[in-house]
């Protein structure tokens, strides 16, 4: 079930951000397509951590995996290059 799948992407990006020390965030942005895939679902998200260090993640899942994608800097993020590398996860064809 992908609603499900995202709600618990959701649950372990709210964890993460607790490990790794994430002060402020813009707030999820659900729904997103893998490569226009309408079985993939994602979430996208900024995030500054204590350091001030700038992070971007992207989370994917097909309803059996989940593939957690991030990039941080303390410069700003070259957005079209970091895209190129988040939305760069490729699940394996079911078999």
């Amino acid at each position: 079930d992908l609603s499900k799948a995202e709600e618990l992407m959701i649950t372990y990006s709210d964890y993460l951000k607790t490990t790794l020390n994430i002060k402020k965030a813009v707030g999820y942005g659900k729904g997103h397509r893998l490569n226009k895939d309408e079985n993939t679902r994602g979430i996208l998200d900024y995030w500054e951590d204590g350091d001030k260090d700038k992070w971007k993640i992207k989370c994917w899942t097909n309803g059996r995996y989940i593939g957690f994608m991030y990039v941080y800097s303390s410069k700003t993020l070259p957005e079209p290059a970091v895209d190129v590398f988040l939305d760069g996860l490729r699940f394996a064809e079911a078999k």
